[in-house]
Order: structure tokens, then C-alpha cells, then sequence
């Protein structure tokens, strides 16, 4: 469904394919929140709804481990979900999530990570390395986000 000028909101009864595994409805103008409905999608393992219009908080998902999420360029906003640190590939840039990333973005299954265009921070000095451009490059959290060379944890204290 990628690139096909879909427009309007996600229906809520997407959640109800308990067997869908694949949805890509990238580079659309779909607008409104995720589904809260995704939350049952436990058989989920890809979801690439880049480059939209969404807004609202990212859902609790159910994905399975190891699965691919691209969220990236939308209006998406708050902290970072936690049942989303055990997929392999996050993307998540370009939009207005904020806060600490927890500790449990330390996943070691975490192959990519991109929170840049955010307003995130590392939220304790053991997540600090994962950023410092190392393991998953320079676009993790920078840029307009805080400085990966002299990350400061009192905000996050």
C-alpha cells in the first residue's frame, strides 16, 4: 500500500487480522493515531508506516521479536514504548517523541536504531554507549537531540 496516496485514518478494525505479519502503507498522507487496535497484532512483524501524517502516541505493540518497525517522519509523539526494545530494526526519527530512551533499548537484537529528529535523551549512563555513535552510527540521536559526545543524565535524574 506504499506510495499510493492513501489518505484519511488507519481503520480500527486492522487490529482485528489476527494473522497479518506484513503492513506497509509508507509515503501516504494517513493521518490521526495508530490504531490502539495494533496491540493485538501479536503475529506482527513488520509495520512500516513512514512517512505520513500520524500523530499521538506510539500504541503498545505486540510485534513479534526480532521485527521490523519504521515510524519515522511522522508527528508521533511522547516516550518510547517499551514493548517495542525487542525488535531488531526501530526507526523512529523525524518526529516529536521525547524523553529518556530506557535501558531497555540496550537489546542486544537491536540491529537498527534511529531516534534522530527527537527530542530524546540517553536516561542513565549504562544506555549512554549504545549512542555515542559506536554500535548503531551517528544518526541515533543526533541531531536535535542531546549531544552524543557529552550526554547529560540531570535532566534525566
Amino acid at each position: 500500500l506504499g506510495g499510493n496516496r492513501l489518505s484519511g485514518s488507519i481503520p480500527e478494525t486492522l487490529g482485528n487480522l489476527a494473522k497479518l505479519k506484513y503492513f506497509d502503507a509508507n509515503s501516504n498522507d494517513l493521518t490521526g493515531e495508530i490504531p490502539s487496535s495494533f496491540s493485538s497484532l501479536t503475529r506482527l512483524f513488520f509495520l512500516n508506516l513512514r512517512n505520513n501524517q500520524l500523530s499521538g502516541r506510539i500504541p503498545s505493540l505486540a510485534m513479534r521479536m526480532f521485527g521490523d518497525l519504521n515510524l519515522g517522519m511522522n508527528h508521533l509523539s511522547g516516550a518510547l514504548p517499551l514493548s517495542i526494545s525487542n525488535l531488531r530494526y526501530i526507526i523512529l526519527d523525524g518526529n516529536l517523541l521525547s524523553g529518556g530512551v530506557p535501558e531497555d533499548f540496550a537489546f542486544p537484537g537491536i540491529s537498527t536504531l534511529n531516534l534522530g529528529y527527537n527530542a530524546l535523551y540517553p536516561s542513565s549512563p549504562e544506555i549512554a554507549p549504545l549512542f555515542d555513535g559506536t554500535k548503531f552510527g551517528p544518526q541515533t540521536l543526533a541531531p536535535k537531540n542531546l549531544a552524543i559526545s557529552e550526554p547529560s543524565y540531570s535532566s534525566a535524574l
